[in-house]
């Protein structure tokens, strides 16, 4: 049962966009961005009590009422917020950090330049490791009073980036590529009365996304739509589980450049 936490908490981790605009920042220049995202999983990943099972179901036992009221709160679909800041550096590097809710990401990008003109297409390739705290849900059935969370645990994860970007003239900015990236959890999670236990996870990620950017004088507004495939594995003792589907991640945000 804790072991099902982990992975569904782990699911709960505040997505992170890429928000990465049409292009690095340009050297000797900075940008400061605030937004949001959200997280909206399916299939395998999405809380047990919004998903049949196969006689068409949900789950009625209290073995599972109890699971799926963790995963109800882990996978509880919102908006989280980001803010991320970035620095231009010299020959088409620039070096930025994003944080979404409970995570942050530290992210080295370098831009090859197809074509100089108003329209500039270009590849952006970086390295993008992030980490964070994950929290566990709370306790239905204690007391409002003394609730206590059912664990918490460390993730460590790393994204490659590889974009196709477009500027037109400073006013359009458009973006795509494909998402990839590895992520680790291990904790401690807890079921009812029991004693928290340690589990650990693994998860890889597989997936595209689609940003556009408007705006004028170094102020745009950009927005993107993350599609991705996440396939969870995990044990806890002898006890094994896999998890699979797919997560939409949109997101939008504010950027200004000085």
């Amino acid at each position: 049962m804790a072991f099902c936490a982990v992975l569904f908490v782990a699911g709960c981790a505040p997505a992170l966009p890429s928000l990465a605009g049409g292009s690095t920042t340009p050297a000797h220049r900075r940008d400061v961005g605030l937004g949001g995202s959200a997280r909206v999983p399916f299939g395998q990943l999405r809380p047990r009590a919004g998903r049949a099972d196969h006689t068409g179901a949900a789950p009625t036992n209290g073995v599972d009422e109890l699971a799926a009221r963790y995963e109800e709160a882990a996978l509880a679909g919102g908006i989280v917020p980001v803010a991320s800041a970035r620095v231009g550096l010299p020959h088409h590097l620039d070096l930025g950090v994003l944080a979404s809710g409970t995570m942050a990401q530290l992210s080295l990008r370098w831009e090859r330049v197809l074509r100089d003109g108003v329209t500039q297409p270009r590849w952006v390739i970086g390295l993008a490791p992030y980490g964070g705290a994950l929290v566990g849900a709370r306790e239905a059935d204690r007391g409002a009073r003394d609730r206590d969370r059912a664990g918490r645990a460390g993730v460590v994860g790393v994204e490659v980036p590889v974009l196709y970007a477009v500027d037109f003239g400073s006013s359009y900015e458009l973006w795509a590529g494909p998402r990839l990236g590895a992520e680790y959890l291990r904790g401690r999670f807890t079921a009812g009365e029991a004693e928290r236990a340690r589990a650990s996870a693994w998860t890889l990620r597989a997936g595209a996304v689609l940003g556009v950017g408007i705006g004028l004088r170094g102020l745009h507004v950009l927005a993107e739509l993350t599609a991705a495939y996440e396939r969870w594995r995990g044990r806890q003792g002898d006890a094994g589980i896999t998890r699979q589907g797919l997560v939409l991640i949109p997101a939008a945000a504010l950027r200004v450049r000085f």
